[in-house]
């Protein structure tokens, strides 16, 4: 039998978490494959890096000597240990829904790599051997996305980016495929820097290799295979140009045939359906004379630990699973066994079937630990809570605070300032009404709000630092909104009660807000004024000399405000000030800065922007601004433009310096210009 070992790639594969982008991609590069794997210390494989995340390095235009681990967040791969077979893969692929695997060895020490198309490359038997066309299952498919081959290298990246594509068809002025980009494509612009203002055609494969709408799938195949290529451009019959473009892994994921019957033999609806069973399921496969720990539904895994791709003795206490396996195999089903796993005793059911010629066993475990104890218990920690609150109750209800019991998810006891504030006669009355404390939080980005309904608000509120832990509450007597400070104590240490105190503190935060406003905001544009933007200016410099962010600085300046002040007013001349102001303000994203730095000069800073993208949105700002049409005012506005990017080795004087002087050469050269230094 083949094993994964025989089959998996392994040379220049693997690359060290310490290492940088440029390195990966020369890397990548070397090894044709479109994935590496990032291995720590120990060579125990920690992430995955493919083509899709060069293709946004180059399009985000990343700085190519950061360290990976300070720009890609990465997932715990998928692994697999080398001495499992082709069938024992395909079934851990399709259940994780990935298209590949990380090869290791019974330590987990990094081996290779094994893809789905070198599984379905090498399946055993006649997976195959149909009659069936490829023009089969096209109808599911996403309409072909392709470029002219004289547009950018740049446009192809940016269109892979956005439809989530791994490639692009360049077509001829006649329609027809003269060439193809792919994801692999980029990793090679990347390591040889080429222009991505180069042409499409200047870095394309060509000529590409095509197959009729009624090509049988096993020629199709057998195509892929010969050339070495894990996707083929479909065309007309008639027209001969390009409809459709086909993986390896579409005819995976949509053959008919023997390899369908394998994927429907995987059962994937129901156990998709058995991750929400509230017990422990795992399955286990017969793999090479071994039994294997093939998946564990998420209440197995988070309850024991990722055991798979595991042999069951490692879960099981190895003297008793032989005793086990012995009754199934003999009976087909087995009876309700009891087992010990750690310090935990459980109940559990089987049953035993084979999918694709292979032994399975799905066991279903329930926990009986200390049944009898825990009902115990239960009785005596529910009667020492009762004579708890009640004493408590006996005290809250002389409070004017609002203050209750609650474990985060349900109130037990209330006092009368509560009753009274949500205007009900008892807490029953509460709970019909507004079913959860959580829901009557008002959303507001200055107060504490819960989304995510499953999550338990107290233990959310209490990540917070103690001045943010504040919630706003409408007050339906008179329908303002108020705003509490939420004090929490524990209740005790054998449960999860809290006691929960509401201050009022409306008017202190009312206050607080209206001053931080003022000290940050320009008083008549109402945008942020010179002292915040120097703030954010210093923080956008640290950011670039210690993580490389890329920064833009744009300053502009509304021409002839003073020539608005002497013919129209000095009420006039604040009018364009604090127009433009506004139009700009809805021009730029969220996350830009920007304000007014003195007089009619404003500033905005442009994270992750580079210079050419500034002076776009530079061009645009200027445009509209000599379009708008203000009240009272019959002259044209205009506004002068400089801009700078900022450098490692920039202070806030060299940067300040260096932007005014652009828009000074802007003001020289006639007004309504634009100027980059």
């Amino acid at each position: 039998m083949t094993i994964l070992e025989d089959l998996m790639y392994k040379e220049y594969i693997a690359i060290s978490n310490k290492a940088t982008i440029s390195e990966a991609i020369q890397l990548m590069d070397q090894n044709h494959q479109g994935v590496l794997v990032l291995v720590d210390e120990t060579n125990t494989p920690i992430g995955i890096l493919s083509e899709r995340n060069i293709l946004e390095v180059l399009y985000q235009d990343i700085d190519q000597e950061t360290l990976l681990v300070d720009y890609f967040t990465f997932k715990t791969p998928i692994t697999i240990n080398k001495k499992r077979s082709i069938d024992f893969a395909l079934h851990m692929m399709i259940d994780s829904e990935v298209k590949r695997l990380v090869v290791v060895d019974d330590n987990g020490i990094f081996k290779g790599v094994i893809t789905q198309d070198i599984l379905v490359k090498n399946l055993e038997g006649n997976s195959f051997k149909t009659d069936i066309l490829i023009s089969s299952f096209l109808d599911n498919k996403k309409q072909l996305i392709n470029l002219s081959y004289r547009h950018t290298i740049f446009d192809a990246i940016e269109t892979m980016s956005k439809f989530n594509i791994g490639s692009i068809i360049a077509l001829n002025e006649v329609g027809e495929a003269v060439g193809i980009l792919t994801e692999r494509d980029t990793v090679k612009i990347a390591n040889k820097k080429i222009p991505t203002t180069e042409s499409i055609e200047s870095v394309m494969s060509h000529p590409v290799i095509c197959t009729k709408y009624s090509t049988p799938l096993e020629r199709v195949v057998d195509i892929m295979t010969t050339n070495k290529i894990n996707r083929i451009i479909i065309t007309d019959d008639d027209t001969n140009k390009p409809i459709n473009i086909i993986t390896m892994r579409d005819i995976a994921n949509n053959i008919k045939g023997s390899y369908s019957q394998f994927l429907e033999s995987r059962l994937k609806n129901i156990k998709n359906t058995l991750n929400f069973i509230d017990e422990y399921i795992i399955e286990v496969h017969e793999d090479n004379n071994e039994q294997i720990i093939q998946w564990m539904n998420h209440k197995a895994t988070k309850k024991f630990g990722s055991f798979r791709d595991k042999a069951i003795e490692t879960l099981i206490d190895n003297n008793k699973w032989p005793e086990i396996y012995e009754a199934i195999k003999n009976t087909g089903h087995c009876i309700k066994e009891k087992i010990k796993i750690d310090d935990m005793y459980f109940s559990f059911h089987c049953s035993y079937y084979f999918a694709n010629q292979s032994e399975t066993i799905l066991l279903i475990l329930q926990d009986i630990t200390g049944l009898t104890n825990k009902i115990f218990d239960e009785q005596t920690k529910n009667r020492e809570l009762a004579r708890e609150l009640e004493i408590v109750k006996n005290v809250i209800d002389q409070q004017c605070t609002i203050i209750f019991v609650t474990n985060g998810k349900e109130i037990v006891l209330t006092n009368k300032a509560f009753l009274d504030f949500f205007d009900v006669h008892n807490l029953h009355q509460f709970n019909q009404k507004y079913i959860s404390l959580d829901n009557t939080f008002i959303a507001h980005h200055n107060f504490f709000t819960l989304e995510d309904k499953s999550l338990n608000w107290i233990e959310e509120i209490s990540k917070l630092y103690t001045t943010d832990q504040a919630v706003s509450i409408m007050d339906y007597k008179n329908f303002e909104p108020k705003v509490f400070g939420v004090h929490m104590t524990k209740l005790n240490q054998k449960d999860d009660n809290y006691i929960i105190t509401l201050k009022d503190v409306t008017e202190e935060k009312l206050e607080s807000q209206k001053y931080y406003f003022n000290a940050t905001h320009d008083p008549l544009t109402k945008i942020y004024n010179k002292s915040f933007l120097l703030d954010s200016l210093n923080i956008a410099l640290w950011k670039t000399k210690r993580y490389h962010s890329k920064y833009t600085l744009m300053f502009f300046n509304i021409d002839n405000v003073k020539l608005i002040n002497e013919k129209y007013g000095f009420i006039h001349g604040d009018t364009v000030i604090t127009e433009i102001a506004k139009k700009v303000d809805h021009s730029t994203r969220n996350c830009d800065i920007f304000g007014r730095f003195s007089g009619e000069d404003f500033a905005l800073i442009l994270p992750e922007t580079n210079l050419y993208k500034a002076e776009l949105l530079a061009e645009n700002l200027r445009k509209t601004i000599q379009t708008m049409k203000i009240d009272g005012i019959k002259d044209e506005q205009t506004a002068s433009f400089g801009i700078t990017e900022f450098l490692d080795i920039d202070n806030e004087n060299t940067l300040l310096r260096r932007v005014t002087e652009a828009l000074y050469q802007s003001k020289q050269s006639g007004k309504n210009k634009i100027t980059s230094l």
